[in-house]
């Protein structure tokens, strides 16, 4: 189950109670907070120095990579870093080292096996040393919470869940997060290789000896590191599909203060907690860095807790109804009930990230949500129970809405065609003042029309609110068809070409004539079809009865009176067949008249 969410400041109440409730989150975290329990284990890519350079600075990406700097002074003409043998290849693949004195590094050695790396510099110390690189490391992890603070507004609190590894403490380190997916990839660049040479054989002819194909599985995509780098993306975070932009909604700088009051101001400690103000210069589509508000402190092999943003937003707790894929023989309950829920507006410039979602509201857990990656600005909601005592019966109609004509030329006609999804929701129960708001989901080639305000426009579909009981979403797909009309005065798209000539000044009298002609034709020819084939019926029977008394005698008199009855029969047989024969003539003629009078528009 997936979640999102809108809201305005804080409530002295609130925070307050919410002290205690997140104590871990908020009081000592400041430079971070230990959570010795978290699963933090040593990596790969371990790295430490007992030269004394301290790390300075570490940014963590979500992908499991870290860039680690290193600064400080040192007296010797070398310094070491220790790693593991597997760690030693990103160490060397990446190791960057300056000196800030203007120094030069004379060399680097791989010593003890593969486990340590030496670093020669031109002189005997430095007063101001850099060493960076990058090495494997746990992606940071967020976890956020929500307290509803009635009034329409609710407080929006991240926290990222970091790990070191490295297998020293960080003492004071300034820590960055990233969530983009820089391309990383192993390459053993401390591993000696002969280069593949050819043989030349007795015969002086030179024998090729293929190399082993560096890709054992390409993808099925291509071979490329573009590919690599796309599949990077693709493991990365998912957009979230139930968050959007509001529709009528201002923007969260204009929205109005709540019926309390402006907020009150907020403390240095919640001031600081909101380093998302810190992202780089960047399009956040494209990823974003934020720098911790403090500096951090973690043990080595300690797991724990940064905090990222925390400000009120405005939002509540409202009905979400948008039913869960069907996996068994019946639909489950959320086909029938909706969820409570949480909504609220991402304040920040900056996406917030996947990530469990815990709900708070009357001084008390509601439950835990979690949500999918929330675009910056957008709305969302978070889904933490369903609500039994609401049901929602949804049913989708899908009709042909318009027709109408754009242009025709040489007898084409140009149309725009409209076809109509509709999604009806009823709702029926107690909500208990809660807003309720209906899923329905896009459908290619279709767009929304008329959105009644505070809808929520996600890239899955659209959250309409159900005021009352029930509420109509309509999906149009326009859609432009060209067809000769030609030969074909009775096509479905007449009309459309008659109002588009009527709509452009042109005189559609004849065109309207014929086409009405034509149809009092068909009626005509039935009903003589009809009279010639009961005039048909009879004079087969006049005949037989005739045939069946010629050897009779004394009969002459029923005789004449068949006979009479058969010319009757012949003659009627005859004036319907004339009359189809020139209603067919006429509609030909019709039909000859159409084609000319279209050939010569234009419109």
């Amino acid at each position: 189950m997936d979640h999102d969410t809108d809201i305005p400041p804080t409530s002295p109440r609130r925070r307050r109670w919410l002290a205690p409730a997140l104590l871990l989150a908020l009081s000592g975290l400041g430079l971070g907070a230990a959570l010795h329990g978290c699963g933090a284990h040593q990596a790969p890519g371990t790295v430490h120095s007992p030269s004394g350079m301290r790390v300075e600075r570490v940014v963590l990406f979500q992908n499991g990579m870290a860039y680690v700097e290193r600064r400080g002074a040192v007296d010797q003409a070398t310094v070491d870093l220790r790693t593991t043998p597997e760690g030693m290849h990103d160490v060397l693949k990446s190791l960057s080292v300056v000196d800030h004195e203007g120094g030069t590094v004379r060399g680097v050695r791989v010593l003890d096996e593969g486990a340590r790396l030496q670093i020669a510099l031109g002189q005997e110390g430095s007063e101001d040393l850099s060493i960076a690189y990058v090495a494997e490391a746990s992606g940071w992890r967020p976890t956020y919470r929500i307290v509803d603070q009635g009034e329409g507004r609710v407080r929006l609190q991240g926290l990222a869940v970091v790990d070191n590894p490295s297998g020293e403490d960080w003492s004071n380190v300034r820590l960055a997060l990233s969530t983009e997916v820089p391309l990383a990839f192993r390459y053993e660049v401390g591993t000696a290789r002969v280069a593949q040479r050819p043989t030349l054989g007795s015969d002086g002819l030179l024998q090729v000896q293929l190399a082993q194909p560096i890709l054992q599985a390409a993808p099925r995509e291509g071979r490329s590191v573009q590919n690599a780098y796309g599949v990077a993306n693709v493991v990365g975070n998912q957009t979230n599909q139930r968050a959007g932009q509001v529709v009528g909604a201002r923007n969260a700088l204009e929205m109005p203060e709540p019926p309390n009051g402006p907020p009150a101001a907020a403390s240095p400690a919640t001031t600081t907690t909101n380093a998302m103000s810190a992202i780089d210069a960047r399009d956040p589509a494209e990823g974003f860095t934020l720098d911790a508000p403090e500096r951090v402190t973690l043990g080595a092999g300690e797991s724990g807790l940064v905090p990222f943003v925390d400000q009120s937003t405005t939002g509540g707790r409202v009905l979400l109804y948008k039913p869960a894929p069907v996996r068994g023989a019946s639909p489950g309950a959320s086909h029938r009930h909706p969820y409570h829920a949480v909504m609220f507006h991402n304040p920040v410039d900056a996406p917030l990230l996947t990530g469990p979602v815990t709900v708070y509201a009357d001084g008390s857990f509601q439950g835990d949500g979690v949500t999918a990656a929330i675009p910056a600005n957008a709305h969302a909601f978070v889904a933490y129970a369903l609500s039994p005592s609401v049901h929602v019966e949804a049913r989708r109609a899908e009709r042909q809405a318009e027709i109408r004509g754009v242009s025709v030329t040489g007898g084409r006609l140009r149309v725009r065609l409209r076809r109509v999804v509709e999604h009806r929701f009823d709702a029926t129960g107690e909500r208990h003042g809660r807003r309720l708001y209906a899923f329905a989901s896009k459908e290619e080639g279709f767009e929304p029309e008329d959105l009644p305000e505070g809808s929520v426009v996600t890239p899955a579909g659209v959250f309409l609110p159900v005021d009352g009981e029930s509420a109509t979403l309509r999906l149009v797909q326009p859609h432009t068809q060209t067809v000769d009309l030609t030969g074909d005065p009775r096509h479905a798209f007449v009309p459309a070409l008659l109002e588009l000539v009527e709509a452009q000044g042109q005189d559609a009298g004849p065109l309207r004539a014929i086409v009405d002609r034509l149809e009092a034709i068909d009626h005509e020819h039935r009903a003589h079809q009809r009279d010639l084939e009961v005039h048909e019926r009879a004079l087969v029977q006049r005949r037989e009865a005739l045939h069946s008394l010629r050897d009779v005698p004394g009969n002459t008199p029923l005789r004449r009176r068949l006979g009479q009855g058969v010319a009757e029969g012949v003659r009627a047989v005859d004036a319907s067949t004339r009359a189809i024969v020139s209603l067919e003539a006429e509609r030909v003629a019709l039909r000859q008249d159409w084609y000319a009078h279209l050939r010569a528009l234009d419109l």
